[in-house]
């Protein structure tokens, strides 16, 4: 999050983190992650999800490419498979099936509700 400039209060990041570690592992797995983004999202704003968003587009194009979810990803230090990224791509990449766009992107987060 420091990486894509979206600042929260560091009680707020605790409180996130210890919300959804099941584990009581001080790590946070993908499903527990998934979990934290229902929490997050309360407090996402657009200027967060462009931040982010703009992380995810490694290349820069303004659309979402199986490449740029893969490497964001590696450089968040989350593996992610390729089968996982085609389930993205397919449940996501709605008017385009090789790119998710920004609005397809925000999508992701109204939808958690």
């Amino acid at each position: 999050m420091i990486e894509a400039g979206i600042k929260f209060k560091e009680e707020e990041l605790d409180a996130i983190i210890k919300e959804v570690d099941y584990h009581k592992n001080n790590t946070i797995n993908y499903t527990e992650f998934l979990a934290a983004t229902i929490s997050v999202k309360k407090i996402l704003t657009k200027e967060h999800l462009v931040a982010m968003f703009k992380q995810f587009d490694t290349d820069g194009s303004g659309y979402l490419t199986v490449r740029d979810i893969s490497e964001a990803m590696n450089k968040f230090g989350h593996r992610i498979s390729a089968e996982e990224i085609r389930e993205i791509m397919k449940q996501h990449a709605v008017e385009n099936p090789n790119q998710i766009s920004f609005d397809e992107f925000k999508k992701i987060f109204e939808n958690l509700q």
